[in-house]
């Protein structure tokens, strides 16, 4: 099947149909949106991290560390889509993560997230509980988490 074979209705049914180029072009700007909110979202999870590691709940922080990355996977954040790409980005919110968590407890503080940072920290995780749940694969006690 070719490109031009690929085709979807609109939802009203008036029988549209559109290219896998036209789709994308169409849905690149969301989708794009959406993966800014998911930096976001990462970015105030791991401003949360430092605030755990300076109150001494370090029990939380594996997890958190594992659910920034499995999030960046998720929404495809790599630079590169190869498999080199993915461990690069990998590394890189793990070390993002690491380096605040090792920051505030060095300093013995950590910034307190602001109202913005809050609210995209929640938007962000509402967007990825409700993708978890429409790709229906089994995720649905991963999106509860």
């Amino acid at each position: 099947m070719n490109n031009t074979e690929k085709t979807a209705g609109t939802p009203q049914g008036a029988g549209k149909s559109y290219t896998v180029e036209e789709l994308l072009t169409l849905m690149g700007p969301e989708f794009q949106r959406q993966k800014d909110v998911m930096r976001q979202c990462i970015a105030g999870l791991t401003e949360y991290a430092a605030q755990l590691a300076v109150q001494g709940q370090e029990d939380q922080l594996p997890r958190l560390r594992m659910v920034c990355i499995e999030m960046a996977e998720f929404w495809g954040l790599a630079e590169e889509d190869t498999p080199e790409g993915v461990r690069n980005m990998a590394e890189q919110y793990g070390s993002a993560f690491d380096h605040a968590v090792s920051t505030a407890r060095g300093a013995g503080c950590a910034p307190g997230l602001g109202e913005q940072a809050v609210q995209n920290t929640l938007t962000g995780l509402e967007l990825y509980a409700r993708e978890l749940r429409a790709n229906d694969k089994g995720l649905e006690d991963w999106a509860v988490e």
